[in-house]
């Protein structure tokens, strides 16, 4: 079940809806503009591999196997993580929830760093797309709890827009 207490666009009738979600104008593009650039951080995270690829190819003698495996794990991590994810924000709310997320897949962006071998790369993009999955799903949450419905088009198109700048 939504939690709508404390969000003023949603705890009223139709017409208070609307009244507060300009009463919260500031706040509510706020909150966009937060996960705007959990979105960019998002794809600069994913995009650094790619970038990296020669280099690291190089350095940790990666096969073309190698390099296909790891963005295999990535994806694995992904599609598994949205299934959870989205409960686990419903679960939790998605303060809290987004948070963790940020917090655990900069954590596993590091890790990278760590890794000495393909297959510790293919753990660590594991780790990264079951956590980074929470982004989609937070954010459509968080357009969802502060714009109404006649501006949730815009606001997706504008978080989602950190895809493109993060890539």
């Amino acid at each position: 079940m939504l939690n709508t207490q404390n969000n003023p666009v949603t705890r009223a009738g139709m017409g208070e809806k609307i009244r507060g979600a300009l009463a919260v104008g500031k706040t509510r593009w706020g909150m966009l503009a937060l996960v705007f650039f959990a979105t960019t951080l998002n794809y600069i995270d994913r995009a650094a591999l790619g970038v990296m690829q020669p280099i690291l190819a190089k350095e940790m003698s990666w096969t073309a196997m190698d390099y296909a495996n790891i963005n295999f794990w990535f994806q694995v991590g992904y599609a598994v993580g949205f299934v959870l994810q989205g409960r686990f924000i419903d679960k939790v709310g998605v303060k809290r929830a987004f948070f963790l997320a940020v917090l655990l897949w900069s954590l596993a962006t590091g890790a990278h760093g760590l890794a000495t071998s393909a297959v510790g790369f293919m753990v660590c993009r594991f780790i990264l797309g079951l956590t980074e999955a929470a982004n989609y799903p937070a954010c459509v949450k968080t357009t969802r709890l502060w714009f109404p419905a006649g501006e949730r088009a815009v606001a997706t198109g504008i978080f989602n827009a950190g895809t493109n700048v993060g890539a």
